[in-house]
């Protein structure tokens, strides 16, 4: 039935719908692939485009994630003023391109997605990916008999195409989408669902990424509860509610190697010092970051380290404050919200938040379950990773955060 969803897919829709959804696809497997097609879908859109009070419409309303997706990025420019690291900036500006680019073609061309039809799709070409994930990694297994066998199914080993966090943070998310489809969904739909849900979460453990399990248990407990307070199915709250009692104690005192990773961080959080600390190791080092962006934006809270600078003010600060280890990997705040004030100031930090303001109100005004699934996880996620400093982040994020707020209409826009 996924094979039969795809083809119908590939049949009900136009070509600019295909080619957005390729873009995405190879965003989060073959990124530098990414920008050709979402090139080619940008001219595309000029032959299928929308008329112009429509375009117009989607671009300049305060209700459009456009406007605030391109305001987000133009303060990168305005940023450059009080730069002196002017090479990083331009660099950092042309990475952020896609956050000008995506919204202009989503806004011109005439896209007939709206957000639960992306949604699963994309959730279906993501297991497809997973399916492939496994079958290489079993292939490794067999060409590499010295090696350890069950490695080339964890981290980063499994995750082959991008950051094994980032791999997590879209499995979580599109595995959520699939369980509310389950629950909510068309009956003679819910085994490929319940299939295709199981695959998601199963690569979101494999990774072993904290963040991306987090997610992960944050999102599906969510789903679940607003099933069951919605079909008011009070003892299959309590069989849930066992459920989380079961994996947070396999987490917490299991030998496995995902548990493993969780008992670091309350170690890390009891012990580390925010200053003269050497360290490195992954809890302690996004402790010392998130103090060193702090400590950052309290000197500079009104316009930010400037778009070119940001790195450097937290390079001196660590070295300052002798965290040898942090300065030595050049690390950013591990915190997108964080690296954003640091970099721009309150203004910049107040973008990147209506991004998320937009979604959630477009979310409940058009009772988009996706798309509040959507916001939710980049908002978690952002806590512990700067998400949009990479391309690996930007191109996936900003494809993501226009597909899940489209219309085929503007209604809601001017609602």
């Amino acid at each position: 039935m996924i094979k039969s969803a795809i083809s119908d897919f590939w049949k009900n829709t136009n070509w600019l719908d295909r080619l957005i959804i390729l873009a995405l696809l190879l965003s989060v497997t073959w990124l530098k692939f990414a920008p050709m097609i979402i090139a080619v879908t940008f001219v595309w859109s000029l032959f299928q485009r929308r008329s112009g009070a429509e375009i117009k419409s989607r671009l300049f309303s305060f209700n459009s994630i456009a406007l605030w997706s391109m305001l987000f990025f133009l303060y990168h420019i305005v940023g450059m003023a009080w730069s002196v690291n002017t090479k990083f900036g331009w660099s950092d500006i042309g990475m952020k391109a896609s956050f000008f680019a995506v919204p202009l073609i989503v806004s011109i061309g005439n896209f007939s997605l709206n957000p639960k039809r992306f949604a699963t799709i994309l959730s279906f070409l993501l297991v497809v990916v997973v399916k492939g994930l496994l079958i290489y990694a079993a292939w490794k297994s067999w060409y590499y008999p010295e090696d350890n066998h069950w490695a080339y199914f964890f981290e980063s080993e499994y995750s082959t195409f991008i950051h094994r966090s980032y791999w997590a943070t879209y499995t979580a998310m599109a595995s959520a989408w699939m369980l509310y489809l389950l629950l909510s969904g068309n009956a003679k739909w819910r085994f490929p669902f319940a299939l295709v849900w199981i695959m998601l979460s199963l690569s979101t453990f494999l990774t072993i990424s904290k963040a991306g399990i987090i997610i992960w248990m944050v999102l599906t407990f969510t789903v679940f509860l607003q099933f069951v307070l919605r079909k008011k199915w009070w003892k299959l709250l309590l069989v849930g509610a066992l459920g989380v009692v079961a994996l947070v104690g396999f987490l917490l005192f299991s030998d496995s190697r995902i548990a493993s990773r969780f008992k670091e961080v309350p170690n890390a959080i009891a012990s580390v010092k925010t200053v003269n600390n050497p360290s490195v190791e992954s809890n302690t080092a996004r402790i010392i970051m998130w103090s060193t962006s702090v400590k950052v934006i309290k000197e500079n809270w009104l316009l930010g380290a400037g778009t070119g600078d940001v790195k450097d003010a937290l390079l001196a600060k660590n070295i300052q404050l002798k965290n040898t280890g942090a300065a030595e990997k050049n690390l950013n705040s591990h915190n997108q919200f964080l690296n954003t004030w640091a970099q721009l100031g309150i203004a910049g930090f107040l973008l990147l938040v209506m991004l998320f303001v937009t979604t959630f109100r477009n979310a409940v005004r058009t009772k988009s379950v996706y798309g509040a699934l959507f916001a939710a996880t980049m908002v978690l996620t952002m806590l512990f990773e700067s998400f949009v400093e990479t391309q690996a982040g930007i191109v996936p994020f900003c494809l993501l955060l226009l597909l899940v707020n489209h219309r085929p209409d503007i209604k809601h826009i001017d609602a």
